[in-house]
């Protein structure tokens, strides 16, 4: 919980370093997510940078490489945060910074489970008809869950919509065990 909140300060502190700079937000969250994802990939890079053992100026070196044709506020903010000991840190960092960009865009992130694998066509429809009822533009990603059956389950905002045959099912059964108890 401790390092969710510091993650949260870290977060707020680039977001208004690029807003103060009028940084492009979404190149800095796209840069700041590709570094995340290649460091949590990469077990023993992650161990590096973040082993009280190994001496920052080694864990420079491979930043610097890391970070290059990033913009120099993000190249700056990781190196603070390399100099403070809060690398490990890295990963909810940067899913703080993306729900701060995403707020600040009117984007909201979800997902959509389905049975199999939807059409291009069925992932745009889909994704409309939820942008046109909250009125906000969405990012799915989208899973596959054969136990499904048939539908989707679609999450956003921490609320669930759930249009799957598996929960229709359910349902019918529960009112049908109404009727018969009756």
């Amino acid at each position: 919980m401790i390092d969710k909140k510091i993650a949260i300060r870290y977060s707020k502190a680039l977001f208004l370093l690029a807003e103060t700079r009028s940084l492009d937000l979404e190149i800095l969250m796209n840069q700041l997510k590709n570094i995340t994802l290649i460091i949590t990939n990469i077990p023993e890079l992650r161990s590096f940078l973040t082993a009280p053992i190994v001496p920052n100026k080694k864990k420079t070196v491979v930043l610097k490489t890391l970070t290059l044709g990033t913009q120099p506020a993000l190249r700056h903010f990781l190196f603070y945060l390399l100099n403070r000991n809060r690398f490990s840190l890295i990963e909810a960092i940067s899913e703080e910074f993306e729900k701060r960009v995403n707020e600040k865009i009117g984007r909201v992130t979800g997902s959509v489970t389905s049975a199999r694998n939807l059409t291009e066509t069925e992932r745009r429809k889909i994704t409309e008809a939820f942008e046109e009822k909250l009125n906000k533009k969405i990012e799915f990603e989208f899973t596959v869950d054969g136990s499904l059956m048939g539908g989707i389950i679609a999450t956003l905002e921490d609320v669930i919509y759930d249009g799957s045959l598996k929960n229709y099912l359910a349902k019918l059964d529960m009112r049908l065990s109404k009727l018969v108890l009756r």
